[in-house]
């Protein structure tokens, strides 16, 4: 036989389909340089097939074999040794060993093993001293449910804080955060496969994802403010409409093995949503310079000089002209410190 095998793994497993009493030369090559190669001598002893003939993986926890017809009816002793690893928890690692004691034809052990994790099984007959080795992995189950502080709030947006899931039934991949029409949340369904983007035809009706991160690139207690304007993966963070209600969701979503599972949390809702902080104090800010430059303009203005019809319209005597003549100047003198410029003061 000639084939190529592939993987990922730091300790790749392989199991070969190898015929009975038989002696093999195994010769492992890397590719990528003729420098890398093994030879290992295999031999196949016809007992073993014979104590372990049609070993089947049920389930993905259970085997199930057959046993040498001349050990029928008689008491057979198997012992186990199981070890697991995961490929992205590097410090994880589940190790089992015990007996099994059978009398019937077929046997079948069922094991407790960890979802997300790759097996090795090590069965051993007592009595014949055979062993067989067979690989098994489990498939992820839905991540642990998402670790959030919910927010209920009526008028701004809030600043949501996100924290990390552990990888406990497989690995995380993404964190979605969703926006929902506040009707819609009762019948929303976790696992909807539909990922919309703000742009599409049903947004208004059927909500959309706002957000989206890679696994790797979440800090824990990080904080995410919605409607920002920016892209998260390939979807648009798009500001809220102001007077609608809102539900926001969190979706933890594991990928790993051609499966896909997921876990929700409804993290907020929000009512009858006003305008946002940064724009309540623009506003703000623009209408204490508003008041400003008005009371500034009044108080240039209270300051200029005005002189009575009355005073103008009769003929000074050369007192009042003196008296009048020194206030204008003093007057003038208080208008050109204040504005820096000049101002005449005629008499008609």
């Amino acid at each position: 036989m000639t084939f190529n095998f592939t993987t990922r793994e730091s300790t790749p497993k392989l199991c070969l389909d190898l015929d009975s009493d038989t002696t093999y030369i195994v010769n492992i090559t890397a590719p990528t340089s003729t420098e890398i190669f093994t030879l290992i001598f295999i031999a196949i002893q016809r007992e073993v097939k014979e104590a372990f003939s049609n070993l089947l993986i049920l389930n993905e926890t259970c085997l199930k074999w057959q046993r040498s017809v001349r050990l029928a009816n008689t008491e057979e002793i198997y012992l186990f040794h199981i070890q697991g690893q995961r490929w992205y928890q590097k410090k994880f690692f589940h190790e089992m060993t015990f007996n099994f004691t059978t009398r019937t034809k077929t046997p079948e052990v069922c094991l407790d093993l960890h979802a997300g994790t790759n097996y090795t099984v090590n069965i051993t007959t007592t009595t014949l001293d055979l062993s067989v080795l067979v690989p098994m992995t489990t498939n992820i189950t839905d991540p642990p449910f998402p670790d959030i502080k919910f927010v209920t709030v009526e008028g701004p947006v809030p600043l949501l804080t996100l924290r990390k899931a552990e990888d406990i039934n497989g690995p995380i991949s993404f964190y979605q955060v969703i926006v929902l029409p506040l009707s819609l949340q009762n019948t929303f369904t976790c696992d909807s496969s539909a990922a919309l983007t703000f742009f599409s035809n049903v947004t208004n009706t059927e909500g959309y994802v706002a957000a989206e991160f890679l696994a790797e690139d979440v800090a824990d207690n990080m904080a995410i403010s919605l409607g920002d304007r920016h892209y998260y993966g390939k979807f648009y963070n798009a500001p809220l409409k102001r007077g609608k209600y809102y539900c926001i969701i969190l979706r933890i979503i594991s990928e790993w093995n051609k499966v896909r599972t997921q876990s929700c949390a409804v993290w907020a809702q929000i009512k009858d949503l006003s305008p946002t902080l940064q724009y309540m104090t623009a506003v703000g800010l623009g209408s204490v310079a508003a008041v400003f430059i008005i009371l500034s303009l009044s108080f240039l203005t209270a300051r200029t000089v005005h002189v009575p019809s009355a005073t103008l319209a009769r003929r000074p005597s050369s007192y009042e002209i003196i008296c009048l003549s020194t206030t204008v100047e003093a007057a003038g003198a208080r208008i050109a410190s204040s504005t820096q410029g000049t101002e005449r003061v005629s008499f008609l």
